[in-house]
């Protein structure tokens, strides 16, 4: 017989409550016709402890004391006694369950699924094994799973509903049926679709965040297990439960233990299991699961279990999700024991990508260290809601971030049109004259209102992108892909005010580019570029100025040297230079350059494979009264204050001379005077400077002529002065190229009018600039209306020396707009990016030419120097004049 003494040494070793063990005892006598001692129930109270779990074979007789053992130990003081009756075994149950199907058998026992008669209900019944009715040790142990399961009362353990006895006396207890998949097998199946790096959902909805949120609601439930001194020492995938509507169970409580209950057990022996045995429960010394169970368990080290090896096996459970396999594998247990034993697992690798924190928090719980691991399961899942609550904001700013990238190709739709109305207004509107009616300029007042529409709605477009991708980073300010594409639209606007000169819009949309660059733009902010040159001859020392601004012009600063030609990738700041070439040979050649962002500026006709040399010209060559301007690339039109310029665009044009100055008063009576020595009077009288003529008549003729017939200056009909060095106005087109043609004759060198695109490129420098000094106006740097204190009048050619342009030509902002030899053409001479030859292919005499410049009479907004007004070759202006131009060396240099 086994004694009360015995009972309670029983409840003691093995952490059972001693009503437990009493009344397994007492209605065990009581089905074999013994009596059975009234016990004093223990005073200890609480929760339960579990016990190891040890198959039958395992049990030590030994280890349990019966009737034979004396008293009670030092450890064990006896109770007070107590006369209340004994406690009864589970009462017998008969008749009210129907089995239905063997749902899985164990060490312990036996799992079916039953029909409930009395609620008609499926259940699931774990019934004791008949061996196990053999040991007080596992009698114990199979009601204390049943006591703990149903005292641990939360959505994730299973509820225990009735602890029985079947007729055959073997002990029962029902529960919940469980229907649904294990976390092992929809780990593998998530793993299973991945693909090219990304997870994917399953056929049946399984996704990667969905695991997650599973192996939250396990660290919830652990957390709750483990607020109530209660250890798992089993977690695992297999041992998780994910229904078909959402449930989460943790199952199989079976190594539960209450935290200080653990004792050192007996070693002992278990046969060793096969290979798909090795990461499933070892029952025995070591009890639990070798891949998921902490270095302590595995060492054997019992006493020291708490909270954090529950922590342990829950990161090694996150490890299988990240994965899709255990932390460890082997062979059989006594591998994968040694193995947990001696190191950490793999580094964690997946097909898919891994968040860095669910990494670092897996890497945290599976800590050899238990004191580096969190405290416990309430740490964990709090660290995995958090991380999910950031997912899920990722995920909604990802969500604002598709909708901006779907807006963005309308926003640069919408852009795009209003660009291409705009400059189709422009052209129209530049056709137009002030005194033609309504019913003519109402189309072009058309354009330009719908190219207003679509401007303001490509902003609000705008507007909305912005406001979404600046949403999506208030749900998640590191977002990178926001953050790319908020770049993209601030490096397009950067570009657009660049372009245009608007430095302002230029120097905020640069700012809010490099608040939001993640790398992919660091070059482009920071502009260097790289500089290549050859010169022909070669060995040409480069001198190079940086431009910089002094009282709003762009002024060459200090020089430096910068080697000897050629030069191949030399790195420079972005910006403008002027370089000067010397050679001793040749003369000294002003080479602006204007290094663009990322640009490797070297001078390749477009036409041409290999680089052009810079064409350094002999002294004397081209004259003091001329300026060189080297065959390369330049950038034209895109003045958006000028409505009639060319779009922008880097274009290729020839070398070329072009007359510092405008010819000028004294030039052209030269001209004329040598036609009337000629026996050409009629001619020179017909080309001489008139008034604008009236209907039917000629104008007032400017020159006068002397006793000789010889033309000389007087006075208009104003009575106002026309000096020598005035430029010659009121001339028209033709009268023009007849000059050209004599003066090519007197000089024995092709001089001609120069070609519109010439002209701009000599005026404006190669960088874009809206004046010949820079971006900024002021009315005293040129001869314009708004520069005359008292009457309007012509000033010389020198009177103005601040309109000058890098190369040196000057007053082309001012004083008299030039004659060019082009007839007009909408969208300029320009085939393959290269500005075409000057010559008029069309011999239409009475075509519309191009008149570029600004004049003493005219406002600000004509000195623009993109502008282009066509002209009536016939027309006398006291505005135009003109000046000449001659290529200098033919493409590919010489």
């Amino acid at each position: 017989m086994t004694t009360p003494d015995a009972l309670t040494l029983i409840a003691r070793r093995f952490g059972v409550d001693l009503d437990v063990v009493q009344t397994i005892y007492a209605e065990a006598a009581a089905d074999q016709g013994a009596t059975t001692r009234s016990w004093p129930p223990t005073r200890r109270r609480g929760g339960s402890r579990i016990a190891h779990t040890l198959t039958p074979s395992e049990i030590d007789p030994g280890s349990i004391p019966d009737s034979s053992d004396s008293g009670t130990t030092a450890d064990d003081p006896e109770d007070p006694p107590d006369t209340r009756p004994a406690f009864r075994m589970p009462r017998p149950v008969e008749d009210r369950y129907a089995p239905m199907d063997v749902l899985g058998r164990g060490g312990m026992g036996e799992i079916l699924r039953v029909w409930d008669r009395e609620l008609e209900r499926p259940l699931a019944m774990k019934i004791a094994r008949p061996v196990i009715m053999r040991s007080e040790r596992q009698i114990a142990r199979f009601l204390v799973e049943a006591q703990i399961t149903a005292q641990l009362a939360h959505p994730g353990i299973v509820p225990v509903h009735e602890l029985g006895r079947l007729p055959d006396g073997r002990i029962f207890f029902t529960m919940k049926e469980i229907q649904g998949e294990t976390l092992e097998v929809v780990t593998q199946s998530v793993h299973d679709g991945a693909r090219e790096g990304s997870w994917c959902p399953t056929h049946d909805g399984w996704t990667f965040r969905r695991l997650i949120d599973v192996f939250r609601r396990v660290c919830e439930t652990m957390a709750h297990a483990h607020a109530r001194g209660v250890i798992h020492r089993d977690l695992k995938p297999a041992n998780i439960m994910v229904g078909p509507y959402g449930e989460v169970l943790v199952l199989d409580w079976g190594l539960a233990k209450a935290v200080g209950a653990i004792e050192s057990e007996p070693d002992l022996p278990r046969s060793e299991p096969g290979p798909r045995e090795s990461i499933h429960t070892r029952i025995g010394t070591i009890a639990g699961t070798p891949a998921y169970m902490p270095p302590e368990q595995a060492a054997g080290r019992l006493a020291l279990l708490d909270a954090r090896s529950d922590v342990y096996s829950l990161g090694a459970i996150l490890y299988e999700i990240l994965c899709g396999h255990a932390p460890y594998t082997g062979v059989g247990s006594a591998d994968i024991l040694d193995a947990v034993r001696a190191a950490g697992p793999a580094p964690i690798a997946s097909p898919a990508a891994i968040p860095t924190e669910l990494r670092d928090l897996c890497e945290l719980a599976m800590s050899r260290d238990a004191q580096q691991r969190p405290a416990n399961a309430e740490v964990l899942a709090s660290e995995i809601q958090s991380w999910q609550e950031g997912a899920r904001r990722r995920e909604r700013a990802l969500e604002l971030v598709r909708r901006a990238r779907e807006a963005t190709p309308e926003l640069r739709r919408l852009r795009q049109s209003a660009r291409e109305l705009a400059s189709q207004a422009a052209r129209s509107r530049g056709q137009l004259r002030p005194w033609q009616a309504v019913s003519e300029k109402r189309t072009v007042w058309e354009l330009e209102d719908e190219a207003r529409r679509l401007e303001e709605a490509a902003e609000s477009k705008e507007l909305e992108v912005v406001q979404l991708l600046q949403a999506a980073l208030v749900q998640a300010p590191d977002l990178r892909q926001a953050q790319i594409q908020l770049a993209a639209l601030y490096r397009s606007r950067h570009a657009d005010a660049e372009s245009q000169h608007e430095q302002r819009d230029a120097r905020r949309y640069l700012a809010l580019l490099a608040a939001h660059d993640t790398g992919e733009h660091s070059g482009y902010i920071d502009g260097r570029g790289t500089l290549t040159l050859r010169t022909a001859p070669v060995g040409a020392v480069v001198e190079i100025a940086p431009l910089e601004i002094v009282d709003r012009r762009l002024c060459p600063g200090a020089s430096r040297a910068l080697g000897r030609s050629p030069l191949s990738r030399h790195v420079l700041p972005m910006g403008g230079y002027l370089l000067t070439l010397r050679h001793p040979d040749r003369a000294p050649v002003r080479y602006p350059v204007h290094i663009g962002r990322q640009r490797n500026v070297q001078n390749i006709r477009p036409d041409r494979d290999a680089p052009h040399a810079v064409y350094l010209p002999r002294s004397g060559e081209i004259g003091s009264d001329a300026a060189y301007v080297p065959a390369g690339y330049w950038w034209c039109g895109g003045d958006r204050e000028a409505p009639t310029s060319l779009r922008r665009q880097r274009i290729w044009t020839d070398g070329f001379a072009i007359q510092r100055r405008p010819v000028t008063n004294g030039a052209y009576l030269r001209f004329l005077n040598d036609l009337v020595a000629r026996g050409q009077g009629q001619t020179a009288l017909r080309m001489a400077p008139r008034e604008r003529a009236s209907a039917g008549t000629e104008g007032a003729q400017i020159y006068q002529r002397d006793a000789g017939g010889r033309f000389v200056l007087g006075t208009d009909l104003e009575g106002h002065e026309w000096l020598p060095d005035y430029p010659v106005l009121l001339i028209d087109w033709f009268s023009a190229r007849a000059y050209a043609a004599w003066y090519a004759e007197r000089t024995g060198q092709p001089w001609r009018l120069p070609g519109e695109l010439e002209w701009e490129k000599a005026a404006r420098g190669v960088d874009g600039r809206f004046f010949p000094w820079g971006d900024h106006f002021d009315p005293t740097w040129a001869c314009l209306r708004e520069s005359h204190r008292r009457r309007m009048l012509p000033a010389t050619v020198s009177e103005y020396p601040d309109d000058v342009s890098i190369y040196g030509m000057e007053g082309a902002a001012g004083n008299a707009a030039d004659w060019c030899a082009d007839p007009h053409a909408e969208s300029g001479r320009i085939d393959g990016g290269i500005s075409l030859p000057c010559d008029d292919p069309s011999g239409d005499e009475d075509a519309y030419r191009v008149v570029r410049g600004g004049a003493w009479c005219l406002t600000s907004s004509f000195a623009r120097l993109a502008l282009r007004r066509q002209v009536v070759p016939q027309l006398r202006s006291e505005t135009i004049g003109f000046r000449l131009a001659r290529t200098i060396d033919a493409p590919g240099g010489r």
